[in-house]
């Protein structure tokens, strides 16, 4: 967490919303829809392509603590916990 918040503003607040949404997800993300659900905003009215995010800058932002299962094109947090 320490290396996040070292970054800037946006990557921390891309790294911080990315989080969230994998661990308060009810089922496991494929990279597709987490790009685009990090591509929305409360305020937009419409969707808009360009602002789907990059794979790349959603790892690099998260700093090692996602991963992105190539094969399933699955995306989880590097450890897994049960509960």
């Amino acid at each position: 967490m320490k290396r996040i918040k070292n970054q800037t503003e946006e990557d921390i607040s891309l790294a911080g919303r990315a989080i969230t949404l994998l661990t308060h997800a009810y089922r496991s993300l494929k990279i597709t829809e987490l790009q685009h659900a990090l591509g929305v905003y409360n305020d937009m009215e419409t969707f808009n392509d360009d602002d789907v995010v990059d794979e790349g800058a959603i790892v690099s932002a998260c700093c090692g603590l996602i991963v992105v299962d190539k094969e399933s094109e699955t995306v989880r947090l590097v450890r897994e916990y049960s509960c």
